[in-house]
C-alpha cells in the first residue's frame, strides 16, 4: 500500500484512533500496554466526560484535561499535516 498523499495517511490513522477510543470497544478488553495510549487521546476523554455526564457524575478537572489534550492534539495534527503535505509535494507525487 503507497500513501500518496497526506489525506491517505489520515484515512489509515483515524479508523485506528476511532477503534482505540472506546466507542467500538470498551477500554477493559483492550491490551493493558494499549490502554496508556487510549487514556490519553481526545475522542476518549469526550465519550468519557459525556459518559460522566449522562450519570450525573460530571468533572470540571477531566474537561479542562479534555480542552489542553484537544489544543495539544490540533496543534500535532495540523503541524504533522502540513510537514506530510510539504513532503509529498516535494516529492512531485
Amino acid at each position: 500500500m503507497r500513501l500518496n498523499d497526506a489525506d491517505a495517511v489520515n484515512n489509515v490513522i483515524t479508523p485506528i484512533l476511532t477503534i482505540l477510543s472506546g466507542t467500538t470497544y470498551p477500554v477493559y478488553v483492550l491490551p493493558w500496554w494499549v490502554r496508556g495510549l487510549v487514556y490519553a487521546l481526545p475522542m476518549y476523554i469526550t465519550f468519557y466526560s459525556m459518559y460522566l455526564e449522562s450519570i450525573g457524575q460530571a468533572s470540571y478537572m477531566l474537561i479542562i484535561y479534555l480542552i489542553t489534550a484537544t489544543i495539544i492534539y490540533l496543534l500535532f495534527g495540523m503541524t504533522s499535516y502540513a510537514k506530510l503535505e510539504r513532503g509529498f509535494r516535494n516529492r512531485g507525487i
